[in-house]
């Protein structure tokens, strides 16, 4: 029983060791497993030697994914641009992206760089350790890189130290000769790029140099020929562009400033010559070509003025034709010159007035309609003021305007002797020498012109008064004025009630109608209106407001009146009896009789005292109130006396 328990221990531990053993060898395969890349130095090789085609036929296959195409990374791999073209796969392997880089040339052998994981990399490596023997180890400032050579062929394992990125780790694999050939080619050439950068370097300095004296001694133009010649060698250099603009823009102003010079001066042609030099440098050049502009306008005023001088001459002498065509001339200069035009259009019309002149006479009001407009206005001023201050009239007269060929007035006027307006022949004589009529003239000569005024005028003033209460807007008056114009200024008050007197002036002047309208005179129920509640309590009231109340305060005055001066004569007459009775029953009945009434009639009375002095108080009061309403109609009337509501002037 013992020995069998044993025996089963034994058995137990036994297959626990080998279940032990075979998972430690699994775990150690799979660690395996997960370090290896997913291309191994074979592949590599092969890969290596394999045209362009096989190449992405195989990694296709493999389900390698092209990254980009062209993109050539050997300045990171080799400090240099090899003339090579680059196809790039990239494929996942345990969260990482593997990538192979495929230098191909036609007729050179491939370089190919493989980028891997750190634990890829190291596994590769110590595989390669253990089948190859280390042709080189060594650590740069770069990378560190391990190297085996099998023929020709390199492996080259390297550790980019200060990268920690994917690029860190890269297996290359390349063909040594050949590869020695394209650093050698690549480093005579930029041995040769550093040489021909250094002379250029040389001789961009001393053409800046050069320049750089030119300037300080101001020859601008040798200094931007040195700065151009810098600038060709290093174009992307802004130093010698900026000194070539500092250089323009002297020498813009150099020219602009002798073109000034000139130009105050009057050499015009002189100074447009230096503003198109300064032009050449394109600096400021819309200034400059305003300066021009400028100056070529000055020459053309200049010729402008010859011109226009010349024509002036001409026509002085009364070479009418010859001045025409000068200044047509002077149009072909400026085209919208507006003094040759209006004196073309001038001479022209001169030309026939000089041919009608032996023959015809003008009508004044054609030839000097200014002079006769202000006339005209003097004599509308004139009647308008005698209108406005005398209350009817009538002016009737002839104004004959006459000028002959030598200008000599020959005006005269004739007064009808209708006129009422006395002394208006003075009035008349002031309006002339006040409008001092010039004679009829075409440049200096002079020509024969008449017109004729005639004037008649009538006017009468009368009064209009209309009454304004509650029951509406009244008159008895006529008027040549519409009732609704004076309703209208009635309405249009704060205060509409009360009594307005207007004045309406009817003129007529050679059968044209106005009229004017004025207020003169408005008056409203003050407190003045209280005398009438003196005579009668009720009426001040019915003045004051418009008829609205004072009936009822009236009646009721008239019959507290009527009571107490009835029942004074009615106890006075009971009291008489009460004093000739001769028993007592009587005497006590008409004592007791002329005692109510007494009474009565003190009650009355007292009402009727209550009501005439309310009345009397009330009245002042609302008066006082209507002057307040009205007290802007009243001022306004106060200060001018009338209030001009329309006022149509004289017009001839």
């Amino acid at each position: 029983m013992i020995s069998l328990k044993t025996e089963y221990i034994r058995c137990f531990f036994s297959s626990k060791r080998i279940t032990i053993t075979l998972g430690l060898i699994i775990f150690f395969l799979n660690i395996s497993y997960a370090q290896a890349p997913l291309l191994n130095e074979n592949t590599l090789i092969r890969l290596q030697t394999n045209s362009p085609k096989e190449n992405a036929i195989f990694l296709t296959a493999e389900n390698w994914k092209t990254e980009n195409t062209n993109s050539s990374q050997s300045i990171f791999h080799f400090n240099y641009i090899l003339e090579y073209q680059t196809v790039t796969f990239e494929k996942s392997s345990n969260n990482f992206n593997e990538k192979l880089l495929v230098y191909y040339y036609s007729g050179k052998p491939n370089i190919i760089v493989y980028q891997i994981s750190s634990n890829s990399y190291n596994y590769l490596l110590n595989l390669t350790k253990s089948s190859k023997s280390i042709n080189l180890s060594k650590t740069t400032e770069k990378y560190k890189h391990t190297i085996f050579k099998e023929s020709n062929t390199t492996i080259e394992y390297r550790d980019y130290l200060n990268v920690n990125s994917s690029n860190r780790y890269s297996v290359l694999i390349y063909n040594q000769p050949s590869f020695k050939r394209e650093i050698k080619k690549s480093e005579d050439i930029e041995r040769a790029r550093i040489k021909l950068e250094t002379e250029k370097k040389s001789q961009y300095q001393i053409a800046l140099n050069r320049g750089n004296e030119f300037y300080a001694i101001e020859k601008y133009d040798k200094a931007i020929i040195e700065f151009e010649m810098a600038a060709n060698i290093f174009p992307a250099n802004t130093e010698p562009n900026d000194r070539i603009k500092l250089c323009k823009e002297v020498l813009s102003q150099q020219f602009i400033s002798k073109g000034n010079t000139e130009f105050k001066n009057f050499n015009y042609s002189s100074a447009i010559n230096f503003y198109n030099l300064a032009l050449n440098y394109r600096i400021n050049s819309k200034l400059i070509n305003d300066k021009i502009e400028d100056a070529n306008k000055k020459i053309r005023e200049t010729k402008v003025n010859i011109s226009l001088n010349k024509a002036i001459e001409l026509f002085e002498l009364s070479k009418f034709d010859a001045a025409i065509n000068e200044y047509k001339e002077t149009l072909k200069i400026d085209s919208k010159n507006t003094v040759a035009i209006t004196k073309i259009k001038e001479i022209t019309e001169l030309k026939e007035m000089l041919n009608k002149r032996k023959w015809q006479t003008f009508k004044y009001g054609n030839t000097n309609s200014q002079d006769l407009n202000n006339f005209k206005s003097n004599i509308e001023n004139e009647l308008n003021n005698i209108v406005e201050n005398n209350d009817n009239g009538k002016i009737s007269f002839q104004y004959k305007i006459e000028f002959d060929t030598l200008g000599i007035n020959k005006s005269s006027y004739e007064i009808e002797k209708l006129t009422t307006f006395k002394k208006f022949d003075e009035r008349l004589e002031n309006i002339i020498r006040s409008s001092d009529l010039k004679p009829t003239s075409f440049g200096k000569y002079k020509m024969a012109s008449k017109e004729l005024i005639s004037i008649d005028l009538n006017w009468r003033t009368t009064k209009v008064k209309y009454k304004s209460n509650l029951k509406g807007i009244s008159t008895v008056d006529q008027s040549s004025i519409d009732q609704t114009v004076f309703e209208n200024y009635i309405d249009n008050q704060n205060y509409k009630y009360g009594y307005f007197t207007f004045e309406v002036i009817d003129k007529k002047i050679n059968n044209t109608d106005y009229t004017d309208l004025k207020l003169t005179n408005y008056r409203v129920a003050g407190p003045e209106s209280a005398f009438l509640s003196m005579l009668l309590p009720g009426l001040g009231t019915l003045n004051v407001t418009q008829g609205q109340k004072g009936w009822k305060r009236f009646g009721l005055f008239l019959v507290t009146s009527g009571i107490s001066v009835a029942s004074k004569i009615y106890a006075d007459a009971q009291y008489q009896k009460y004093l000739d009775a001769q028993d007592y029953s009587s005497s006590e009945k008409f004592y007791k009789a002329a005692n109510i009434s007494h009474k009565t009639f003190l009650v009355a009375a007292s009402l009727s005292a209550t009501i005439y002095i309310h009345d009397i108080i009330w009245v002042i009061s609302k008066g006082n109130q209507n002057q307040k309403k009205s007290k802007n109609l009243r001022e306004e009337l106060n200060n001018n006396k009338s209030i001009e509501i329309r006022n149509q002037k004289i017009k001839l």
